[in-house]
């Protein structure tokens, strides 16, 4: 999980050191605090993610209690390609209660919920049903798996 190898190359690129440790440490401790494991996957599925990302149709993409870091590299657990994505676009946590937060990483063409863009590196709760909005085009919606 958490932290992988190409989070922490673009950390360290983008950002100091201390800074970019700082961030890694917040999600070391996002992971803890969702109740997973580091060194096992968890296996429950919590919630669907559907995703549209035209010209494609849409999909669902499980998501289990943990941090799932969103974006066009081939390292993240959620994978768009649209270019309106950053390599390292967001991150949703998932909580074992089933509760879920967002955090723009700071990306190009920001991400927003229910119509509202995020402010980058502040948490904000999603609930199932809501709009995600990732870059320009790409749809995310948090729903009970059927």
């Amino acid at each position: 999980m958490l932290p992988n190898e190409d989070l922490r190359q673009w950390l360290v690129a983008k950002y100091p050191p201390e800074r970019a440790q700082a961030i890694l440490d917040k999600l070391a401790q996002l992971q803890e605090t969702a109740g997973v494991r580091a060194d096992a996957a968890t296996e429950e599925v919590a919630l669907s993610l559907k995703i549209q990302e035209p010209p494609r149709p849409a999909c669902d993409h499980p998501v289990s209690p943990g941090v799932h870091v969103v974006g066009r590299s081939p390292d993240c657990t959620v994978r768009l390609n649209d270019r309106t994505v950053s390599r390292i676009h967001c991150v949703l946590v998932v909580k074992q209660d089933q509760t879920a937060h967002i955090c723009d990483f700071q990306s190009t063409f920001g991400t927003s919920v229910r119509g509202e863009p995020l402010q980058s590196w502040t948490w904000h709760e999603v609930a199932e049903g809501d709009d995600i909005v990732v870059g320009q085009v790409v749809h995310m919606t948090l729903s009970r798996p059927s």
